[in-house]
């Protein structure tokens, strides 16, 4: 029996409300699940106790053993998740089956 592929969920966090980036994650978390993904949702990764450096280099080690990036939307207004890009380009150069999806392409 074949595993789910893990997706990690990019998109912009900082300075958007808790209840904002929250729900636009969720939204695609639940997307990806009813693709038959594995989500890995960065909202539940770290702590607000955290800084959000820290907060950010546990979702990059979170994105390495995943199997695809998904990109919300607003990928391009957060730092954090245009460096998740350019990781999720790196582990793409090593791994043809390193999925990287946007979702403004599931939109159309």
């Amino acid at each position: 029996m074949e595993s789910k592929k893990k997706i990690y969920i990019a998109g912009k966090i900082s300075d958007l409300p808790t209840e904002d980036y929250t729900a636009n994650f969720e939204k695609a978390e639940s997307f990806l699940k009813s693709k038959g993904y594995e989500p890995v949702n960065p909202v539940h990764i770290g702590s607000e106790n955290f800084c959000e450096k820290l907060n950010l280099l546990l979702c990059v080690a979170a994105l390495k053993d995943c199997d695809g990036i998904y990109m919300l939307t607003n990928w391009e207004q957060s730092y954090g998740a245009m460096l998740e890009k350019i990781v999720a380009e790196i582990i793409k150069k090593y791994d043809d089956n390193f999925l990287i999806l946007f979702q403004r392409n599931f939109n159309k």
